[in-house]
């Protein structure tokens, strides 16, 4: 008898700006996309796969999965947030993305189950093999679709998850690949349990897009050499990441085993093996010709963190008052925002040319509560459906008629039907100014770029992906044009680094262009 989450589903609705549901066919780029995916969605829930018997359902979800292939991709194309203006569209199709996912899952399990009902003979029979397989590879698909929109899985997921594989294993079907067709990419139904596992041990909310992408390449090259151990048989573990499979969550890492650790349904994750093959794969990149910095990077990051995950540095402070703040997102509408209050009495930046790329236009600031706070950072929620929040993104935030506070997304979540946000910001300094730098090249054509000085001139923060210390920039203030040199990084993100910085010589200010008009 197989026994799983079976939920009623409950489909999020399509909101506009103003949290109007909008019809299939609203306007846009991804309309057709839209629409396509809705009528995929009607289809899956229509009443006939919920009352044929459980052979029919099975040939006709196996039809809806073959057609998913067409509708998919561009949900998850369009699901890549852009400028701020698609932002809204692009969260609209991640969450339709995740109902025909959620939807084909749910299916799957309901058809196992109903073929399963018969604890016999009929047990053996290749369609519930073939319903298991499909349960396990949506299973899979949602996850990698919820972790590229910073949202939470569902309710049961985890422990269904290790219950479909816990059927799987008992019969024996852990080598079965699935046929090809319906997304399948030839993994045995046990690589793709590894994969959930891998996966759900590594906080994807705290990454980049462009690096949750590249970890879940990761996990799909590197999943089948993880070991699943019964905690009873392993005689000690100084440290490591457990779950049980009885449990509606992801492996997790103890520094000792929890009481009653010994029972059956207690599983030790071994990551030895995968640490091998990150290892190796890093030196590979440290001796090519061609390393990849952001690769490095991600590789470190995970090696450290499977070896003692990241915890709180700092206590929260108790909240003593209800504190709304506005925040400005992205390094442009930072930068302009100092500048125009700073007035830029000067002409001095007239004669600066300046890389204007992802400027865009003045957004609308969002208004968020501030959940906790410490020394270190706050936790925000609310509503910014304009925002292209990721984690690793600048922000500034402020109390009215306080002064602005720049920092970092160190993590991101969305969650309900109004996609409620909830993020994590690390503060990176104070008294922020708005500054162009270049740095010093023989490039006669070198165009200055977009920064922010921090910490009464003794911070930098500017784009940039690998720091090098010693590096010589030009810096205009708008008052004056000074030669600077990095000394130490102090924070590093995808799109941004801030570092200490050193002052030098005083520079003539180029010639003022005149103003047109």
């Amino acid at each position: 008898m197989i026994r799983l989450n079976l939920a009623s589903l409950t489909r999020q609705p399509l909101l506009d700006e103003d949290g109007v549901a909008m019809p299939p066919a609203y306007g846009g780029r991804e309309s057709a996309h839209i629409v396509d995916g809705m009528e995929l969605l009607d289809a899956l829930e229509a009443p006939v796969m919920f009352t044929a018997d459980p052979g029919a359902r099975l040939q006709m979800l196996q039809q809806h999965e073959h057609a998913l292939q067409s509708v998919l991709p561009p949900l998850l194309d369009a699901a890549r947030a852009g400028p701020a203006a698609s932002v809204l569209a692009a969260r609209h199709a991640a969450v339709l993305a995740q109902q025909l996912l959620l939807c084909l899952h749910t299916s799957y399990k309901r058809v196992a189950v109903d073929l399963g009902r018969d604890a016999g003979r009929f047990f053996r029979r290749s369609p519930v093999r073939q319903a298991l397989a499909g349960a396990l590879l949506s299973a899979w698909r949602l996850q990698c679709a919820h972790a590229r929109s910073y949202s939470a899985l569902p309710d049961g997921f985890w422990r269904d998850c290790h219950q479909l594989f816990a059927c799987i294993a008992e019969q024996g079907w852990e080598r079965y690949r699935k046929p090809d067709g319906g997304g399948s990419d030839g993994a045995r139904l046990g690589e793709l349990y590894r994969r959930i596992l891998l996966l759900g041990m590594n906080a994807a909310n705290r990454l980049d897009p462009q690096w949750i992408e590249n970890l879940i390449a990761l996990v799909e090259r590197e999943a089948p050499g993880l070991r699943l151990q019964r905690i009873r048989d392993v005689p000690d573990i100084p440290g490591a990441f457990v779950f049980r499979d009885d449990a509606d969550l992801p492996p997790q890492f103890v520094d000792e085993l929890p009481v009653g650790g010994a029972e059956a349904s207690w599983w030790l994750v071994d990551l030895a093996p995968v640490s091998r093959a990150l290892s190796a794969r890093m030196a590979t990149l440290q001796n090519g010709e061609f390393a990849s910095p952001q690769e490095l990077q991600l590789l470190l990051r995970l090696q450290r963190e499977w070896l003692s995950p990241p915890r709180r540095r700092h206590p929260r402070r108790r909240q003593l008052r209800l504190m709304q703040v506005e925040l400005r997102v992205g390094l442009a509408h930072c930068w302009r925002a100092l500048q125009a209050e700073a007035g830029e009495a000067s002409l001095a930046f007239q004669g600066l040319p300046l890389e204007l790329e992802g400027a865009g236009e003045d957004e609308t600031p969002a208004m968020l509560q501030v959940c906790n706070e410490s020394s270190s950072g706050v936790q925000l929620e609310g509503e910014a459906p304009q925002q292209p929040l990721r984690a690793g993104e600048l922000v500034m935030l402020r109390e009215a008629g306080g002064a602005w506070r720049p920092g970092l997304v160190r993590w991101v979540g969305f969650s309900g039907e109004g996609l409620q946000l909830r993020c994590g910001v690390e503060f990176v300094g104070a008294q922020a100014e708005a500054v162009r730098v270049m740095p010093v090249i023989s490039h006669p054509n070198g165009r200055y770029q977009m920064a922010l000085r921090l910490r009464r001139g003794r911070v930098l923060l500017m784009p940039g992906r690998h720091f090098q210390p010693q590096r010589e920039f030009l810096l205009a203030d708008g008052q004056r044009l000074v030669s600077v040199r990095a000394l130490r990084l102090l924070a590093q993100a995808v799109h941004y680094q801030v570092f200490m910085i050193k002052q030098g010589d005083e520079l003539p200010l180029p010639e003022p262009v005149p103003l047109a008009g």
